[in-house]
């Protein structure tokens, strides 16, 4: 029997509809990960006698027990105390018309502990210039959530089958900071 479940990963205790949580999926499961027993240990846990996976990403449960996906946990932005969920706003951001991809990553930054960074590429023949993707972004999303650094690029780093790539895109978002200041 698959069960999946909403739980708040401070207590461990089940969320109430509507507030956010970890997934965590209990039915068949592996015994861990393949030596490594640190990550195992993290991923891989036990409650009241049953067998958890913990999945890291972040979600609500609706009172039907239907999950609402928000985010993953290693795309989330801690920006001046508040979350940020990285595809909440490349989901925005998609929607300019300008905009053929985007992709958001938190970089470290001294007063806000991270900055909010988005890479776009243009549509093909578009002009588009970053003062419009951040008057777009303050239409559609609360302050804290708009990019503080927008780059335009050719094209944003992806694997094969289309996700992102998260650690190269961090990557070139801080050299592109760096090179700005």
């Amino acid at each position: 029997v698959n069960v999946n479940r909403v739980i708040n990963p401070l207590t461990g205790e089940e969320v109430k509809p509507g507030e956010k949580g970890e997934l965590i999926f209990g039915g068949f499961n592996s015994l861990g990960y393949w030596k490594d027993p640190e990550r195992t240990r993290k991923h891989f846990r036990t409650i009241e006698g049953r067998r958890w996976f913990f999945i890291g990403d972040e979600g609500t449960v609706d009172a039907d027990g239907y999950f609402q996906f928000i985010g993953r946990g290693s795309s989330i932005i801690n920006t001046g105390g508040e979350k940020v969920y990285a595809e909440e706003i490349e989901e925005i951001l998609m929607q300019h018309p300008k905009v053929r991809d985007a992709a958001v990553t938190g970089i470290p930054d001294p007063r806000w502990g991270e900055a909010v960074t988005a890479l776009i590429a243009p549509a093909a023949g578009a002009d588009l210039f970053p003062e419009e993707i951040l008057e777009f972004c303050r239409e559609r999303m609360a302050g804290y959530k708009k990019p503080k650094h927008v780059f335009l690029v050719e094209e944003i780093p992806r694997t094969v089958t289309g996700k992102l790539e998260r650690k190269e895109l961090k990557e070139r978002a801080q050299k592109m900071v760096e090179k700005r200041k």
